[in-house]
């Protein structure tokens, strides 16, 4: 009996479509391990998939999400030009603003935050779409600013 290998790349290859505007995932389960980092040069797409985050994911393009809408770990926007957040995504760990340059706004659907919403650089705009999500057992809140580092700003309606 043969057995045949596949490196974790070659296996995203198969599942995932990349073009020039970033990576988009159509229906595969896009596992990241944890300690592992995903970096995305440009946009994301979550078409019809799962992002199953256990490490980081960094986007430094827009973020659109129509795909299973829970996320957990650490993600990050840390574009340099404006980015936009659609489509509905609930975010269980954090959501990290971490921007050189441009804002990211929440341009439509609705972002929940049931974690932390921490602002370290450049202004997060919630356009009313962005909300701190409380349950029994879950606290969602915007970072207590507690690292002297954090300077980032959240402007426009947010929803309690």
């Amino acid at each position: 009996m043969m057995k045949k290998y596949f490196s974790s790349a070659a296996l995203i290859g198969l599942c995932l479509g990349a073009n020039a505007q970033g990576l988009v995932n159509n229906g595969a389960t896009l596992k990241i391990e944890s300690g592992v980092t995903l970096n995305v040069d440009n946009a994301l797409a979550n078409v019809s998939g799962t992002i199953d985050n256990q490490g980081t994911v960094q986007v430094a393009g827009n973020f659109a999400n129509t795909g299973n809408p829970a996320l957990n770990s650490l993600f990050v926007l840390d574009g340099g030009a404006s980015q936009t957040v659609t489509g509905n995504s609930q975010f269980y760990d954090v959501l990290q603003v971490n921007k050189s340059g441009g804002t990211a706004t929440v341009a439509s659907g609705t972002t929940k935050i049931h974690g932390h919403l921490q602002l370290a650089e450049g202004t997060m705009n919630a356009n009313g779409n962005l909300v701190i999500a409380s349950t029994a057992t879950e606290t969602g809140l915007v970072d207590d600013f507690s690292d002297p580092s954090f300077d980032g700003v959240l402007s426009g309606n947010l929803r309690v």
